[in-house]
This record gives C-alpha cells, sequence and structure tokens, in this order.
C-alpha cells in the first residue's frame, strides 16, 4: 500500500471521526437530550471536531493520537464497569449505565460491523454462506480480512441424511448390532448430560454456584434456588448434594440479604430438633422469577427438592472427556478385523425406520474414522432410482428399459408437480435427452456429473384391460397378487371384476382371471362401471386384452470407474484445451507449408485440409494423430463455434466426424494418386 493512498486513508477516517464528533458536541449543548459529555473527553472531543477540511500531515498525526487517547479513556471507563458487573453475585453494586451510555456514545463514531455480524443461532451461516463484515481497522478486523480474501463459498450441497443410508452395506450378524445398540445408547446418554447441563447454565447462569433444584408437585415446573452458602443450608447437613427430600416452602421478599440481586427468597418449614422451624435456604434465582412470573407469598406444597452441584465449564468439560474416554475404549475393545463391520452396524442403527431415517451418524465416524475414509475411497452409491417414466418430460416416451448401457448425466429439469406447477428437479439424462427425476430418497451427485449405467425398469405396477370395443379399465395393485410376475403383452382374456369385502369400511372392486386374483380395479375405472351399474358382489365378466401399463420407475446401476464430476470435466477440458493448442499450431505450420505454393492460393478450405492430410500422414502415418491435427482445421472451428445456436453438439460432432473422414480419405486417394504419377 503506497503512503499516498494509506494518508488518504487516515484523511478519510479523521473526517468521518470529526463530523461525529460535531454531532456529538451540538447533543451536548442542547438541555432537551438528557445527554453530557464528561470533562476528562470534552476538551479533547472539542479539537476533534473543529479541524480543518483540508489537514496537514503533522495535523493528521495529531488526531490520530487524540483519538487513541479517547480509547484508552474508554478502555479505563469500562474495565470499571466490567469489574463491577463481575462482582455482581457478591454484591448489591450493579455497572452504572450513564457510564456505559457515554462510553458507547463517544466510541461509537464507527459501528463495529462485525460485532453486529455474528451468528448466534444453532446453526450459524457466517463463513458458510458469506462472510463476516469488516470495516475498520483493529486487530480484529485485519484477521478478518484476511479470512474473508481465503473465503470461498462451499461448492457442497447438502442432501437429506437418508438418502446416506447404504454407505455402508447392511450387517447381518445380530451379536454386532446388539453391540452396536448399546454403544449408541451410552453415547448419546453422555452428550445428553452435556447438552442438558450446557442448555441449563445458558438459561439459568446463577446455577454456575451449588444450587436446589425444586420441582412442584402439581404442575411439575421447575425453579432454581441460588446463594445456599449465604443462608447455611449446605453447612449444615440438612441438603445434602443429590440426596432427594421433601420440602414445604414460602416465597418471600428478600428483607434479609440486601448485597445480592434477588428480591425473592425461599423459607422452609424445617424439622429441628422435632421443633417446626421456618429457615431461609436460597434466593430464587433471578432467571426462574422472570420465567414463571414468581411473586411474594406463594407455596410450594410438598415440592421435591434436590440439591446439585454448580454447572461449571470444567464440569461439562468433564463430561466430554469421560465421553472421549469411553470413545477410545471401544475402540480398542475391538479388533480391526472388526471395526469396519461394527461402524456399518452404527450407521444403520442411526438410519433405522423408528428414528424417521432423519439421524445422524455422528458415532460411525467418531469411533471409526479410519474405516469410514476407507469406505469413502470407492463409490459406494451405485444404485439410483427414477420416478415418472410415464410423464411428458420422458422424452424416450413408452421405451422399455432392459438392462442397456448408456451415457448418462445429472442435471435440473423443470418437471410439474402434483398441482402443475414446474418445479426444477435432478433429472437423469440418458443420451443428452431426459429421462426422469431422481426419488427423493435416491442419492444424488453433483449436477452435470456424467457416467455410464445399466437402465433396468422396474416391474409394472397395474395392467391395461382394452374390450373388443376399445373400452380400457385400468388394473392396479397387481404386485400384491397372483399375476406379479406375469407380462402382460396383448393376450386376450376372460376377467369377473366383483366388489368384495376386504374387512375395512368399503368393498373394493377386485379383478379375478381363472379364478386367481388379477388385482384391484383403480378409482377412476370403478366409477365408470358404477356409473352404468355395471359393478356388483355379483360380478361382472368380460373378454379383454391385457397389457402392462408402462414402468413409473427405473433403477439406474452407475458404474463407478466411468463418473465424471463436473470439477474433472473441467481439468480435463482444460487438458484438452492445450492439447487443441499443440494441434492447432501444426495445423497452421501444414497450411503455412501448403501456401507457400502460388497454385494452391485461393483454393477451398476442404482442399486445403486435404493436403494438410497428405502432409501430416507422410510425416506420422497415423491416422488418429492425423484426424486429431484436422480437428483443428477453419472448417471444424466454424462448425464448434456455431453450438448451440446454429448446431446441437450431437450435429457438430456428427458432421465433423464425417468431414474428417472424407478429408482423410481424399487424402489416401491423393497420396496414391502422386505416386502413380511418379
Amino acid at each position: 500500500m503506497g503512503l499516498h493512498y494509506l494518508g488518504i486513508i487516515k484523511c478519510n477516517f479523521i473526517e468521518n471521526w470529526y463530523k461525529y464528533y460535531g454531532g456529538i458536541l451540538a447533543k451536548d449543548s442542547n438541555r432537551n437530550n438528557n445527554f453530557s459529555i464528561p470533562q476528562q473527553y470534552k476538551q479533547t472531543i472539542k479539537e476533534i471536531a473543529n479541524l480543518p477540511d483540508n489537514l496537514s500531515g503533522s495535523q493528521i498525526e495529531t488526531a490520530l493520537q487524540q483519538m487513541r487517547d479517547i480509547q484508552y479513556k474508554i478502555v479505563g471507563d469500562l474495565s470499571n464497569e466490567l469489574q463491577v458487573a463481575v462482582d455482581g453475585p457478591k454484591s448489591a453494586n450493579r455497572p452504572n449505565t450513564a457510564i456505559l451510555n457515554t462510553c458507547r456514545v463517544i466510541g461509537g463514531y464507527q459501528p463495529v460491523a462485525w460485532l453486529s455480524g455474528r451468528d448466534k443461532s444453532r446453526n450459524p451461516q457466517v463463513y458458510r454462506t458469506h462472510p463476516l463484515e469488516s470495516r475498520n481497522y483493529s486487530p480484529i478486523d485485519r484477521m478478518i480480512g484476511v479470512a474473508n480474501e481465503k473465503w470461498s463459498e462451499s461448492p457442497l450441497i447438502a442432501r437429506p441424511v437418508h438418502q446416506f443410508r447404504d454407505f455402508f452395506p447392511s450387517v447381518e450378524n445380530p451379536t454386532l448390532t446388539g453391540i452396536a445398540g448399546e454403544i449408541k445408547e451410552t453415547y448419546n446418554d453422555y452428550l445428553k448430560r452435556a447438552r442438558t447441563l450446557t442448555d441449563l447454565k445458558s438459561e439459568h447462569p446463577e446455577l454456575i454456584e451449588p444450587h436446589i433444584e425444586v420441582t412442584s408437585a402439581t404442575s411439575h415446573k421447575k425453579i432454581y434456588l441460588t446463594r445456599l452458602e449465604r443462608f447455611g443450608g449446605l453447612e449444615s447437613g440438612l441438603l445434602a448434594t443429590d440426596k432427594p427430600l421433601t420440602l414445604d416452602l414460602k416465597l418471600v421478599h428478600n428483607q434479609i440479604d440486601r448485597e445480592i440481586p434477588n428480591t425473592l427468597l425461599a423459607v422452609a418449614t424445617l424439622n429441628i430438633d422435632g421443633q417446626s422451624v421456618q429457615q431461609p435456604v436460597g434466593a430464587i434465582a433471578l432467571s426462574s422469577v422472570e420465567q414463571h412470573n414468581l411473586k411474594a407469598g406463594r407455596t410450594l406444597i410438598q415440592a421435591s427438592a434436590i440439591t446439585r452441584p454448580g454447572i461449571t465449564d470444567g464440569r461439562i468439560e468433564g463430561i466430554y472427556k469421560q465421553l472421549d474416554e469411553y470413545v477410545d475404549m471401544v475402540r480398542q475393545q475391538h479388533p480391526i478385523n472388526e471395526r469396519r463391520e461394527l461402524a456399518a452396524a452404527l450407521w444403520h442403527n442411526a438410519h433405522t425406520r423408528d428414528e424417521y431415517q432423519t439421524k445422524k451418524a455422528l458415532l460411525a465416524f467418531k469411533l471409526f474414522p479410519d474405516e469410514v475414509i476407507q469406505q469413502l475411497s470407492k463409490l459406494q452409491f451405485t444404485e439410483l432410482k427414477v420416478v415418472g417414466l410415464h410423464f411428458p418430460t420422458n422424452e424416450y416416451g413408452n421405451k422399455q428399459w432392459r438392462g442397456e448401457e448408456a451415457d448418462c448425466e445429472i442435471a435440473l429439469h423443470s418437471i410439474p408437480d402434483k398441482s402443475g406447477q414446474l418445479e426444477e428437479k435432478r433429472v437423469i439424462k440418458v443420451e443428452n435427452k431426459v429421462l426422469a427425476p431422481l426419488t427423493n430418497e435416491s442419492p444424488a451427485m453433483a449436477i452435470g456429473t456424467k457416467f455410464k449405467a445399466s437402465i433396468l425398469a422396474e416391474p409394472s405396477s397395474g395392467v391395461i384391460a382394452t374390450t373388443p370395443k376399445g373400452n380400457t379399465l385400468k388394473i392396479g395393485q397387481i404386485k400384491n397378487f397372483a399375476y406379479r410376475e406375469h407380462s402382460w403383452q396383448g393376450e386376450e382374456a376372460k376377467i369377473n371384476i366383483a366388489l368384495v369385502n376386504n374387512g375395512q369400511r368399503r368393498a373394493i372392486p377386485l379383478v379375478t382371471l381363472d379364478g386367481n386374483a388379477l388385482g384391484v380395479l383403480d378409482k377412476e375405472s370403478e366409477i365408470k362401471l358404477k356409473e352404468r351399474n355395471l359393478l356388483s358382489a355379483k360380478g361382472l365378466t368380460l373378454v379383454a386384452r391385457l397389457s402392462n401399463t408402462p414402468s413409473t420407475t427405473a433403477q439406474i446401476i452407475v458404474k463407478p470407474e466411468t463418473v465424471l464430476y463436473p470439477w474433472q470435466q473441467r481439468e480435463l477440458e482444460q487438458q484438452m484445451e492445450a492439447k487443441r493448442g499443440v494441434y492447432r499450431q501444426q495445423y497452421e505450420a501444414y497450411t503455412s507449408d501448403i501456401l507457400r505454393n502460388s497454385s494452391l492460393v485461393g483454393v477451398s478450405r476442404h482442399l486445403i485440409d486435404v493436403e494438410v492430410a497428405r502432409l501430416a500422414y507422410a510425416d506420422t502415418g497415423d491416422s488418429h494423430e492425423v484426424a486429431t491435427i484436422l480437428s483443428q482445421s477453419d472448417q471444424v472451428r466454424q462448425w464448434r463455434a456455431s453450438v448451440p445456436n446454429a448446431l446441437s453438439w450431437d450435429e457438430y460432432v456428427n458432421q465433423a466426424k464425417e468431414y474428417v473422414r472424407y478429408v482423410q480419405s481424399a487424402a489416401v486417394e491423393r497420396s496414391n494418386q502422386v505416386s502413380f504419377e511418379r
């Protein structure tokens, strides 16, 4: 950064500051604003506010030093008030709000952007979706600036957890499955204890000291009694830690200990040496008073009370340390050859149906990281599933896929939802044509990923019955009945349709063939027959041709070794671009040699390319090398530049291949002719 530029920054910085202080002085002189600048700041603020527009170098440095002096005084005042706040639990003193407000106003010439930009939510987005804002020049701002320069938004897209259920193969060993369940329960117990204490400490800051947890016998709500050491309950032994007892409590105004901020005390009726004694046992935590709107005079009869140790950071860290020790113990207990299968059992235990397939499998990562990394070394999700082959968006129509291998790609495409509204969904493209969207449960790779895969349509879920007059009836649920394995190709059959009571609320229109159930008539076809009074318990017999309805779903079996992710494609394209540059140079060198022959000046492109090919054949003798050089000819490059406006990619490729083959053939013929003439 140049000295001149640095001077401009300093000057602008001071200009903003003296304008701000001019406003503060105006506030100070206005008695209605109820604001007064303390004397220790006023003189320096006046000097800064009265600075001229054009500052000399010495004036700039003097002003900066004055600003440092002001900041130093602010830090001193705030330090004093911070100490008062820290002493709050054992003192009645509170920070002076007037001083805090003065420091805020005097030091607020330029807001601290990174303070307001902090994200305190459970799922913070700072440095996930955006960097932390910084507009000042403090050491923290400088660190933020370095971090922001390095930051870039993650290209990773979060996917539903259940899509990763098959990351590990299923485990058939019931012993390991049982062990996995026990490990998960123990692990979750540790986590629950630590997180419960963390939440309690955050909600009730006073619980950092020993306290009594009181549970109402009627509402079962909890309140907390604090400052126990000030009322002698701990020393007396009446309130043993973690030993439950029953108390009658009354809430009273705090008239005893004015040094604590708590306004309510809990007075217990205790039996001491056979006598009933009213004894204050603790102060009601400020957070409990606010949470339950507690008032003096309230009583808690036969309330459950238990004394708890203070919730300190060390106590919480101790639980996490125990958790880490437990994890290490489990890892050491199981031999290396057993760990991968146990990791798989833990993984599937966290993705069971009774957990709605939403639980995260953190435990498998924590216990067996090496096994998880090994599992990540190769593509695990090789089976994708599409649904909606019957949608009009399927550019292959009613084609029945029977395991054919094809080039596929993950893409985004507009698919109508149930209401007919178009929605962008991940789809499988086959040979650049849309097949169908991926199911919500299917694993999904990055948009633009290309691979080879076998496509196998799943068995049809229905049958179409067509009468001799051309009327059609649709029969569903065939997978539940006798002909689930049969493929119907238009055979003629005599079917019977009758209303049958299935033990539920309504009779179903069951379709039978030769006494065996074929399926259930769909709703629309059922309505058609009822409108004509043709559907009854007696049944309707008719002759019809039976054909399977088109499949609606298909399995996409990916060949892992063929997967090319978008970033890999970009790397390959960069490599190919470099190679194209080399071959273009060769093409131009041959062209330059050819055009030195005056008889060839002005001839057509394809004649020049024939000569290029002839010379390249003479040099290399390799038809593939010649074809690659010709791919950088003026003609082929012109066609490529017209994609996708005038030509599609496939049209360009086919046209270029045909042209190169023609030129190569003509070059060979030309070479043979020259040899013959010699």
